[in-house]
């Protein structure tokens, strides 16, 4: 199965001082294309430097070769 534009979404609460209240942050990750097979996700992304902020896809031919993570998933 290929997922593709995936956008992660999550709320990150900061570590606060003493006697302060933090406020939730909601955060995003976007994936450009996600494998899954069998038990693993692999995740392909343009450049693992800049992972953490969204990017669409490259759409032209001469665009630079992508890096591929494979990591298990948890099925729980």
């Amino acid at each position: 199965l290929v997922l593709r534009n995936l956008k992660e979404i999550w709320t990150q609460v900061a570590k606060s001082g003493k006697g302060k209240k933090s406020k939730p942050v909601n955060k995003d990750h976007g994936i450009s294309k996600m494998l899954l097979c069998k038990d693993s996700v692999t995740i392909v992304s343009q450049n693992p430097l800049i992972a953490c902020k969204w990017r669409p896809p490259p759409c032209h031919p001469n665009s630079p070769p992508c890096f591929v993570k494979t990591c298990p998933l948890y099925l729980g």
